[in-house]
């Protein structure tokens, strides 16, 4: 940590190890990703342990790509090539809480002046198991064939998501995607689960062990934990706050085309639920985006 904290020099790319001396390669992964200049950084796990938990925790913690030992060097070399265009073409913006409460004095503390646009991907420090769509999208890959049975994947969407867009704060905007992501974990009854914000009022989940819960009653929960926030608070942008939630999505066992074929199906799905209930949750991107440029 020493070495990383040093101003002198700054890595590219930091390959870590799960199973070190002194201070695991989770532990230090975690640590790295509280460094400002070490946020954006890819960061790899290269490691023999395959099992699930492991997995889902090093994703967890603020990796980008797990990678087994077992692999042959060219694929390494490629994978952090890969993780480094991704990142960069994906640039995802984070939210941290200083440059938020610096936001107060800033324009973008006026309502609707965002830095970013509404379809963009997010993602809010400090919300735990929230993680970057591509680090989402590579978790869901490198998840062993036998955790698949359990596994399920499901969208919860903002209703209305373009006035809460336009009528908040970039930091009122920020606490309801908070408060949205702490109701998905209080009410999903697991403690395996990771989330992306994708843009657009819209999460997608990856949840192993509930294969026998019902996404009626995800909504519900959410929904009851987001009133409950609404009561206990003084900030008007919370008191209209819902969600509604997609069916649950198996995913794809095939690994090659996983990340596509289950977050499209995902797609389909919090599309067939807002149509449902008639409730206007998704908006025009290709017309947000226009607007905000």
């Amino acid at each position: 940590m020493a070495i990383l904290g040093n101003g002198d020099q700054q890595f590219d790319c930091l390959i870590l190890d799960v199973e070190m001396p002194g201070m695991d390669g989770i532990e230090l992964c975690s640590r790295v990703r509280q460094l400002a200049r070490y946020r954006d950084v890819p960061i790899i796990m290269l490691t023999a342990r395959d099992d699930a938990q492991t997995i889902e925790t090093a994703f967890a913690a603020g990796a980008n790509d797990y990678i087994l030992k077992s692999a042959a060097a060219k694929e390494l070399v490629g994978r952090v090539h890969v993780a480094q265009r991704m990142l960069h073409r994906n640039a995802c913006q984070v939210l941290s809480s200083k440059e938020l409460a610096k936001g107060a004095a800033t324009p973008l503390s006026r309502s609707g002046k965002h830095s970013f646009a509404l379809a963009d991907s997010l993602l809010v420090e400090g919300v735990d198991r929230l993680i970057l769509p591509f680090s989402l999208g590579n978790y869901l890959t490198q998840l062993p064939t036998a955790a698949l049975t359990g596994t399920r994947i499901f969208g919860v969407q903002i209703e209305d998501p373009v006035r809460h867009y336009h009528d908040n704060t970039t930091r009122n905007f920020a606490t309801i995607l908070a408060r949205v992501a702490r109701g998905i974990c209080a009410t999903v009854e697991t403690d395996r689960l990771l989330m992306s914000y994708v843009g657009g009022g819209a999460f997608y989940c990856i949840a192993r062990d509930i294969a026998g819960e019902q996404p009626q009653d995800f909504e519900a929960g959410i929904n009851r934990y987001l009133e409950t926030c609404a009561s206990a608070s003084v900030l008007a942008a919370l008191q209209s706050v819902s969600v509604c939630v997609s069916a649950l999505v198996v995913p794809s066992a095939r690994r090659g085309q996983r990340v596509r074929v289950s977050f499209d199906r995902v797609k389909d799905r919090v599309n067939a639920r807002v149509r449902m209930d008639g409730v206007e949750c998704q908006p025009d991107m290709e017309r947000e985006r226009t607007a905000w440029q």
